[in-house]
């Protein structure tokens, strides 16, 4: 037996939650929604896999690869019309005679579909107890290929009213079940999450050790002797629970979250790399770094301030011996040029010149701009954000005030151009994620490589050989021959484009 799985793509209702990760590849205990999907298929005898995806192709391929892990062929189709997602059936190849199952990514219906192999008429499944009369479950079992062209005619709500109507008149055969999961909102998402953690679909599995009843824990995981766990509850690798915090029930923390003092998640869902503050109160809400959804309310919010939601991402200048290193060579900078420093600040006031801050974006970064957090990079207002300069202005008006924001762990001294938020939202996607990527440092290989006539596309590919060659002996050298220019008054092309008005 085969099995089509059509992934859908993004849905408003989620707030964002699957911009950046596919609907069903979001977490459901230790794992993606959509591979408890695959474990069952595969246990009920589907040997074949054929993903059409509207969203995210590479994320799903990229994790699940050619099958060769569950013992089955995983092949991958994009779809090309998302409003008839079915139209792929017509590319694709299978056994004239043998049985087909169709399901969808976001909602699973947990159904014996061996018994049904040998039906003459196709299957549908339907949900019982959903609340929704006739309810599809999105999984239907099909005797023979040549169904295949009928459905791909179909949406997805027109197929599921046709195997509504046809089962009225007994050309589709219904067979209700209670065991089934959904992503489809918030709700359904922490709806399947109980359903896992309190073992009403006993095929679904879940990672870590039970250490007693119902607490399942992961590697790595840190927990304060007065935090309280209420199960069933999952705890995933690397996370940290501070003084006084209680999960559970019917909770689930993801990999590398922290959760700091005092803070309460019940029903709830803290995704991978989230940082929850002190004394929050969580309840049927799902927390993925800075987004904040209420599933009850129906709402999602992004929180700016930190010190309530955030993401645990590594530090503008790379790891904490980095950040260290940078910050130190960033001080002795300060006092050996303190009195060069002190000129630069005379020159200005004889200048009437000032010093004022751009907002920069701190990197690494994740790719959700709600997630992005500003820092000011102090320069002098007579040296313009991405106009020429001369390397003397450039010395005084950028490279000495901007030591400040290395003394403070929001630069390196050497990466990549600092950017601000108006710049990076309109990179090309791709240089955009290699941006946020990487730290920012005071001094990049543009600054060095270019000159003033040098376009966008001479800067990008400054950046990428900068990613690839980078090293201790690099950034010494960029930082020599950037003093060079400097000093010997040479125009060194500004790292960005933004205009004066920022």
């Amino acid at each position: 037996m085969i099995a089509v799985l059509v992934l859908p793509g993004l849905n408003a209702g989620m707030f964002g939650l699957d911009e950046h990760l596919p609907l069903s590849m979001l977490p459901l205990g230790d794992r993606p929604f959509l591979q408890h999907i695959i474990e069952y298929l595969v246990l009920q005898g589907v040997t074949a896999i054929e993903f059409v995806i509207e969203h995210l192709p590479e994320r799903v391929e990229g994790y699940f690869g050619d099958g060769t892990r569950w013992g089955a062929k995983f092949r991958y189709h994009l779809a090309m019309h998302p409003e008839f997602a079915y139209r792929s059936l017509r590319v694709l190849t299978a056994p004239l005679n043998e049985p087909w199952l169709l399901a969808h990514g976001d909602r699973f219906a947990f159904a014996p579909f061996r018994s049904f192999e040998q039906a003459a008429s196709p299957v549908s499944f339907m949900l019982a107890n959903s609340g929704e009369r006739d309810a599809w479950s999105g999984v239907a079992l099909f005797p023979n290929w040549s169904f295949a062209g009928q459905v791909a005619e179909f949406s997805t709500e027109k197929l599921g009213r046709w195997l509504s109507d046809a089962g009225t008149r007994s050309e589709v055969l219904h067979v209700e079940t209670s065991r089934w999961i959904g992503a489809e909102s918030p709700c359904g998402l922490l709806e399947s999450q109980g359903k896992l953690l309190r073992r009403e679909i006993p095929e679904m599995m879940i990672g870590g050790i039970e250490t007693d009843p119902g607490v399942w824990i992961s590697r790595n995981v840190t927990i304060h002797p007065s935090a309280k766990l209420i199960p069933p509850v999952y705890l995933g690798p690397n996370s940290r629970l501070g003084e006084g915090v209680q999960v559970g029930p019917n909770t689930v923390v993801s990999g590398s979250c922290v959760l700091d003092k005092h803070t309460t998640a019940v029903q709830s869902l803290i995704m991978a790399g989230s940082y929850v503050g002190q004394s929050l109160e969580l309840d049927h809400a799902i927390v993925h770094r800075q987004l904040l959804i209420n599933a009850r309310l129906g709402t999602g919010v992004a929180v700016r301030e930190d010190f309530l939601l955030g993401g645990i991402t590594e530090a503008a200048a790379g790891p904490p011996f980095h950040r260290w290193a940078h910050a130190t060579v960033a001080a002795i900078l300060l006092l050996a040029l303190s009195p060069l420093a002190v000129l630069g600040i005379l020159l200005l006031l004889v200048m009437r010149g000032r010093l004022r801050n751009v907002a920069i974006v701190r990197t690494p970064a994740p790719p959700d701009p709600a997630a992005w957090r500003t820092v000011s990079l102090l320069i002098a207002d007579r040296v313009p954000w991405g106009q020429r300069a001369s390397g003397v202005a450039l010395f005084f008006g950028r490279f000495l005030p901007g030591l400040l924001a290395v003394l403070r762990g929001d630069l390196a001294m050497v990466g990549l151009p600092p950017r601000t938020l108006n710049e990076l939202q309109s990179l090309d996607p791709d240089w955009r994620n290699l941006a946020l990527a990487h730290p920012a440092g005071l001094v990049a290989e543009a600054d060095v490589v270019l000159d003033s006539t040098s376009g966008s596309t001479e800067a990008y590919l400054a950046d990428a050989v900068y990613i690839a060659t980078k090293s201790r002996r690099h950034n010494a050298s960029l930082m020599a021959s950037y003093a060079m220019r400097c000093l010997g008054g040479s125009n060194v092309r500004v790292q960005s484009e933004e205009v004066q008005s920022q």
